[in-house]
């Protein structure tokens, strides 16, 4: 199954013009905390990307407790017309509609980025604010490590990920 989705994912991306949406995202998210130059190409090639039906957002680097919207289940206690309120708040109505999707059927995946000594949530810090004030310690997710400069092939790909970890390693030591 995590084959069929991991073949499933890459393909998806190529169609959509090399990424699709979450990924660009995450790929945005480390090349502003790292100050990536815009021109420096980072592309999925670049990385071996996974699926996780249950990711146990916790094992990240992030310091979860400075930017999360809520504390560890504080929604769990407020009546259900009070959590619509208190989502909106956060990032208005529609977002609230679609977080209410998503406890009645199931949370859309995030992204972690696992790059050298980055190793942070890069895509869906809403979802995972949600989660955590919802006392859920895992959600769905795709990993992008970032591969092994020395089993590349390709010259080109090799040099980029090595620069790409000098960058990263430069700003998290």
């Amino acid at each position: 199954m995590y084959s069929d989705l991991h073949r499933f994912v890459r393909i998806f991306c190529k169609l959509a013009g090399g990424l699709s949406g979450d990924i660009r995202d995450a790929i945005e998210h480390l090349r502003v905390s790292v100050d990536i130059p815009n021109d420096f190409l980072i592309s999925t090639d670049m990385f071996n990307i996974s699926y996780h039906p249950s990711f146990d957002f916790r094992r990240t680097d992030d310091d979860l407790s400075s930017w999360p919207e809520w504390a560890e289940g504080e929604l769990l206690n407020l009546s259900e017309e009070e959590r619509a309120r208190e989502v909106s708040g956060f990032r208005g109505r529609n977002w609230a509609e679609m977080a209410k999707k998503w406890l009645q059927d199931k949370f859309p995946h995030i992204v972690i980025i696992d790059a050298g000594n980055f190793h942070e949530i890069s895509d869906g810090r809403g979802r995972v604010s949600l989660a955590i004030g919802l006392n859920l310690k895992s959600l769905p997710a795709i990993t992008m490590s970032l591969k092994n400069p020395n089993n590349v092939a390709d010259e080109d790909l090799k040099l980029r990920i090595k620069e790409l970890i000098q960058m990263i390693n430069s700003v998290y030591t």
